[in-house]
C-alpha cells in the first residue's frame, strides 16, 4: 500500500506533466500558426510574431518554475530569459526589416521567423529546462517539413502531437536520473 507521502507526489507529478503537455502544446500551436499565417498573410505578422515572443518568454519561464530545483533563483532566471527573448524578438525584427526592403518575399517570413524560434526555443531548452529543447526541435522539425512539402497544417499537427508524447516520455527518464544523482 503507497503512502499517504507517496501519493501526494504522484498526484503533484502528474500535475506537473498536464501542464507541461499543455504548456508545450499552448507554444507549438502559436508557433504553428504563426508559420502558417505568415505564408498566407505576411502583413499582421510582425505583431503576431512580436507577442509570441512574449508568450514563448513567459512561458519559457513557466517551464523554469515548475521544475525549479533547490538553488532556483526566480530573478536571475527571469533576467536570463529576458535577455534570450529581446535577442529573439530583434532578430524577428530584422527578418522584418529584410522584407521591408525587399532581399526576403512575404512568404519567407514564416519560414525564417518559424526557423528562429526553433532555434531560441531549443537553445532555451538546452540552458533553462529541457522540456523547451522538445518544443524547439519540433517546431525546427515542423518549419522543415513545411518548407518541404508546403502542406503545412496536418503536418505541423502531426509533429506537435509527437512531440508532447516525447515530452510526456522523458518525464520518467528525468525522474530516474535525479533519483540515481540524489543517492
Amino acid at each position: 500500500m503507497a503512502s499517504l507521502t507517496e501519493e501526494s507526489a504522484s498526484a503533484t507529478g502528474n500535475r506537473t506533466l498536464i501542464l507541461d503537455l499543455i504548456l508545450g502544446l499552448v507554444l507549438l500551436g502559436t508557433a504553428f500558426f504563426g508559420v502558417a499565417a505568415s505564408d498566407v498573410h505576411a502583413g499582421f505578422s510582425n505583431i503576431y510574431w512580436a507577442v509570441l515572443t512574449m508568450i514563448f518568454a513567459v512561458g519559457s519561464f513557466a517551464f523554469a518554475w515548475l521544475h525549479r530545483g533547490e538553488g532556483f533563483a526566480p530573478f536571475r532566471t527571469a533576467m536570463i530569459l529576458a535577455a534570450h527573448w529581446i535577442g529573439v524578438f530583434i532578430s524577428i525584427q530584422v527578418v522584418f526589416y529584410f522584407v521591408s526592403t525587399n532581399n526576403f518575399t512575404d512568404a519567407n517570413v514564416g519560414l525564417a521567423n518559424g526557423i528562429l524560434f526553433a532555434l531560441a526555443t531549443y537553445l532555451c531548452g538546452v540552458h533553462v529546462q529541457v522540456r523547451l529543447a522538445v518544443v524547439g526541435a519540433a517546431l525546427g522539425l515542423a518549419t522543415a517539413t513545411e518548407a518541404l512539402i508546403e502542406e503545412n497544417l496536418w503536418i505541423l499537427f502531426a509533429i506537435a502531437i509527437g512531440a508532447l508524447i516525447v515530452q510526456a516520455a522523458i518525464r520518467p527518464i528525468l525522474h530516474r536520473l535525479r533519483s540515481g544523482n540524489a543517492s
